[in-house]
């Protein structure tokens, strides 16, 4: 073979979709995972405190919401690692999950190149790492990107043991988390029909799966029945009285307000006084809604508006169910966003590849933009802001 031969062989296997998938996977690692023990000066109150209800089985069983997250700080505790870089890093890797998880969605639902635009705007979002790098279960609530991913792979696998086994646990693992029982209960109607095509398909080991969930779930039936305050927290129902219909009206306003103007986050998490959204992921969040509009037929549609409008009402009662709930379906209308506006230019220049070159070089310089503002903002802004420094003053 001649040596032009060899390189575009190469040439064809470095830009294959593949290396570009784990290159950005090495990359948003290194971000994750980057000065994790000590870009901030100590730890804060709210990680110490939430440290102090996992050192005993025990304790988890007492209060078993979040009990995944719970249960590995609990392992790292016995292994004598309990510093901030490993308590973090759980935080870490479930954000690094959650990304994998995302592209795989947006591979399937959209192109690749689309797909690395959105994980780079995602993963390099000071909202997202806000939350995926401190010792705090919060960032449980992007891994619902799971469940659309499990829903996308569930209608072409033909694995139903699998299928059933991997439903089964994944419905576990949420509903652990508080208030995404609903999710569970609303995913579980989307794809009730391709379950029960597995199930027919294994119904031994259908049952088998169900009697494992059943068996998994018990610590939490436990917890709740032995202490029943914990149900609204499980639900993510307020804890004492329902908000008023004015207060709630209120919430939902403040859900487009912090994410278009002022975050009012806890320091724990970011920056006050900024918006969760730059200007241009807010943009294509919008234009995806658009875009989406004229697909609403699709299952999909239905589904992401759906989450959007379950977890705003979640957020508006006031039960402690984190905005960050949202993250994962505001950046899929934002990949669907892109996809119009590069759909919308290769259309008025369908065979100019000099066009379609332009096209998505601007629209790469304009993620990697945005990115570099997130960056910034959360890896210099963040750690140096007074407020940040008194939030994490605790030294172990």
């Amino acid at each position: 073979m001649s040596l032009s031969k060899r390189l575009h062989v190469l040439f064809i296997r470095v830009s294959s979709p593949l290396v570009w998938g784990l290159a950005a996977l090495a990359g948003i690692g290194f971000i994750l995972f980057y000065r994790l023990g000590s870009l901030v000066p100590g730890w804060s109150q709210a990680e110490l405190s939430f440290l102090n209800q996992s050192r005993t089985f025990k304790g988890i069983l007492n209060n078993p919401l979040n009990a995944p997250y719970k249960l590995a700080q609990l392992a790292l505790i016995l292994l004598h690692h309990e510093g901030p870089i490993a308590m973090r890093s759980l935080s870490a890797l479930i954000g690094l999950t959650s990304i994998a998880l995302f592209y795989y969605v947006i591979r399937k639902w959209h192109t690749t190149r689309v797909a690395l635009m959105s994980v780079v705007l995602l993963a390099t979002s000071s909202w997202f790492l806000g939350y995926a790098r401190v010792a705090l279960p919060a960032i449980l609530y992007t891994f619902l990107i799971a469940a659309l991913a499990y829903g996308t792979w569930l209608r072409s696998t033909k694995k139903s043991a699998l299928a059933l086994f991997v439903g089964a646990a994944l419905a576990v693992f949420l509903i652990y988390i508080p208030g995404l029982v609903w999710f569970v209960l609303v995913a579980g109607v989307w794809q009730r029909k391709a379950i029960f095509a597995h199930y027919k398909d294994r119904s031994v080991l259908g049952f088998l799966a169900i009697i494992m969930g059943c068996v998994l779930l018990l610590p939490l039936i436990y917890g709740l029945v032995m202490h029943p305050q914990l149900t609204r927290s499980f639900a993510g129902l307020p804890l004492l009285h329902w908000p008023s219909v004015l207060t709630v009206c209120k919430n939902i306003l403040y859900v487009p307000y912090h994410l278009a103007v002022h975050s009012g986050l806890n320091p724990v998490f970011g920056l006050s006084n900024l918006p969760l959204l730059d200007i241009f992921t807010l943009a294509m969040a919008v234009l995806g809604i658009y875009a989406y509009f004229f697909r609403r037929q699709l299952d999909r549609t239905k589904l992401l508006l759906g989450s959007i409008i379950l977890g705003v009402a979640l957020i508006s009662l006031g039960g402690g169910v984190e905005i960050v709930i949202l993250l994962p379906f505001i950046y899929l209308f934002a990949a669907g966003g892109i996809t119009l506006m590069l759909q919308q230019w290769f259309t008025v220049f369908p065979l100019n590849p000099l066009a379609r070159i332009v096209a998505t070089t601007l629209m790469t310089v304009i993620v990697l933009m945005a990115s570099f503002y997130h960056i910034n903002r959360y890896f210099v802004a963040w750690p140096n802001a007074p407020i940040t420094k008194q939030t994490f003053h605790i030294h172990s």
